[in-house]
């Protein structure tokens, strides 16, 4: 009999734990507290239980509250029988089951005690949304007893497109800079565009850091160290198929300067192994022909280029090399041709280069202190030959140097930069096939600097399937903080 009745004791300790302990079944009616076997109400006689609707997105007259940056997000209470003392909504682009974070308050809303409102309906607007990315929201509850709880999650397509756009994205976590080198990098495990950056300067140090930008999770990643300190460098991403006949892609990066004030061109040139997150020289451990900076790189097929810069004697160049990996590869081999060049008078530093199918556009820049181009030419290489240039309409802005450029599909995308009188915001976009510019909005890295408009030069941009990323740079109205590590995306249609 005793050991009957001690069974019961220990049966109604259980039940006791069991409906003490907060419950987050994902509902807002899982709160109990038992203050006595029999009950669950408080001491005071309220029943800890509290009951919600499944969210919503907030519907108006003109339709759905929801923007390519934004959405509205309606929650209801039915009915309530504890103090609540904050309500509100969580949400995230990338977590599937979000939760309120106080260290964190960019994604939840803190409405207070329960809405004095019978009805029980509160909204949330939900603002620094990304176009055409999904986030998952849901409601919750604090109560005077310090349970938390949530309501099911509801999952939003934001399907909406931001036409000839500038929207905020994440900030390099690393310094700010200038002269950086940014490339695009397909991940086929993921069969996304990755974004790279590399190396540059800030106000007085060069940099050898390297970061990864994944637009699905809008995350940074560091990874190796560069070989060596540098700025104004090129870079570019080549997938061939190796003397070992695999298929394989490595990150190629070289030249630039090795002093923070200028000058002192290197022609140092080194291949990273994404597989191994390793650096190491080519195995012909042959160098750039030339000590240069302030060239361009760009990649076609299975070959990547060098164009243009400034060597170590102060002098520009219209030179092009190819650089082939699979010579690389050999002990002997000789990675690096000598490609047809544009004529002297066009020589030049700081341009811009965009691929398009198999031609890369190159423009812009300057010769001296003085003299700035808006030209722009297509470079059509050639298996056989040394390649081909035409010349193609003039960039429609104002003469420019540090300017940037990406492409996207048989379009490119350039603004920025700056000449020895004023500096850019514009951008414009070219049409390959019509030979055709068209002007789009302005660049936005924020607000305007003391009544003058902003704009940056020495920036990076880089191709993110079909948005552009573009970041860091010098802003030229601002004495202040002039270096930048923003970064915005550009959606054009």
């Amino acid at each position: 009999m005793k050991i009957k009745k001690r069974n019961i004791y220990l049966f109604f300790v259980f039940i006791l734990f069991v409906f003490s302990c907060e419950k987050k079944n994902d509902q807002l009616y899982s709160f109990y507290r038992v203050y006595f076997p029999s009950t669950y109400m408080t001491l005071s006689g309220a029943v800890l239980r509290t009951q919600a609707l499944p969210d919503q997105l907030y519907t108006t007259d003109t339709g759905q509250a929801l923007t390519p940056y934004s959405a509205i997000i309606q929650g209801q209470f039915k009915s309530v029988y504890d103090t609540i003392i904050q309500h509100g909504h969580v949400w995230s682009m990338t977590d599937q089951n979000p939760v309120i974070n106080p260290q964190d308050t960019s994604n939840y809303s803190r409405l207070g005690p329960w809405p004095t409102d019978s009805s029980g309906f509160f909204i949330t607007k939900i603002n620094n949304l990304y176009p055409h990315t999904p986030f998952y929201v849901r409601s919750y509850i604090v109560t005077i007893h310090g349970d938390t709880g949530y309501n099911p999650v509801i999952f939003v397509d934001t399907s909406l497109n931001a036409v000839d756009t500038w929207f905020a994205a994440p900030e390099l976590p690393g310094s700010i800079r200038t002269g950086a080198v940014g490339v695009t990098y397909h991940d086929p495990t993921q069969d996304q565009d990755i974004g790279i950056l590399a190396g540059g300067s800030n106000a007085n140090e060069l940099l050898d850091d390297m970061w990864f930008y994944d637009p699905k999770t809008r995350t940074w990643t560091q990874q190796a160290s560069l070989p060596y300190k540098s700025t104004e460098a090129v870079g570019f991403v080549i997938t061939y198929t190796n003397t070992q006949e695999n298929r394989v892609t490595h990150f190629y990066y070289g030249t630039g300067e090795t002093s923070p004030y200028g000058y002192r061109q290197t022609n140092l040139w080194y291949k990273y192994d994404f597989a191994t997150n390793q650096w190491a020289q080519t195995i012909s451990k042959t160098t750039y022909p030339l000590k240069v900076s302030r060239a361009v790189g760009f990649s076609i097929k299975n070959y990547g280029y060098v164009a243009f810069g400034e060597t170590d004697n102060g002098a520009v160049v219209t030179t092009v090399y190819r650089f082939d990996p699979r010579q690389a590869e050999l002990a002997d081999g000789n990675p690096w041709k000598l490609m047809s060049a544009l004529d002297a008078q066009y020589a030049r530093k700081d341009a811009i280069v965009f691929v398009i199918d198999s031609a890369a556009y190159i423009g812009l820049g300057q010769k001296n202190q003085t003299q700035y181009f808006s030209d722009l030419w297509a470079f059509l290489p050639s298996a056989t030959t040394s390649g081909a240039w035409s010349r193609k309409a003039s960039f429609p802005g104002q003469a420019r140097s540090q300017a940037v450029a990406f492409g996207i599909g048989n379009y490119g995308f350039v603004g920025l930069g700056a000449n020895d009188s004023y500096g850019f915001k514009d951008f414009y976009r070219y049409d390959a096939f019509a030979n055709e510019w068209t002007k789009i909005t302005d660049y936005k890295i924020g607000p305007d600097y003391k009544g003058q408009k902003q704009a940056v030069r020495d920036a990076i941009a880089i191709r993110l399937g079909k948005m552009g990323f573009v970041g860091t740079g010098y802003k030229v109205y601002d004495s202040i903080t002039p270096y930048s590590k923003d970064f915005w995306y550009y959606q054009a249609w």
